[in-house]
């Protein structure tokens, strides 16, 4: 087995932020790691988005139905481990 640490913000660029595409690129992300999610959560709650880009991607969906006010670290932990209609008995809290 092999641990390979990733922190969703690492080589999101100006340019991407300014465009909205943090959340995005930060979920894609989560997916690339899958079937696995560790969350590492500290003392902040981390940025809330003024909405919520989904560019129409269908496994994004979700989001459109998001109440305003959810930062992208929350969203992160909704998509990666807590739905658990989609992960169907996969996810653990500890």
């Amino acid at each position: 087995m092999h641990l390979f640490e990733v922190d969703l913000r690492w080589g999101i660029t100006k340019h991407e932020a300014e465009a909205e595409r943090t959340l995005q690129l930060c979920l894609d992300e989560v997916d690339r790691c899958r079937p696995f999610f560790v969350g590492v959560i500290g003392q902040r709650y981390g940025y809330v988005p003024p909405r919520y880009v989904s560019d129409g991607a269908a496994h994004l969906a979700w989001l459109d139905d998001q109440p305003p006010g959810r930062s992208t670290t929350d969203l992160e932990w909704t998509y990666g481990a807590m739905e658990a209609e989609r992960l169907a008995g996969q996810a653990v809290r500890v």
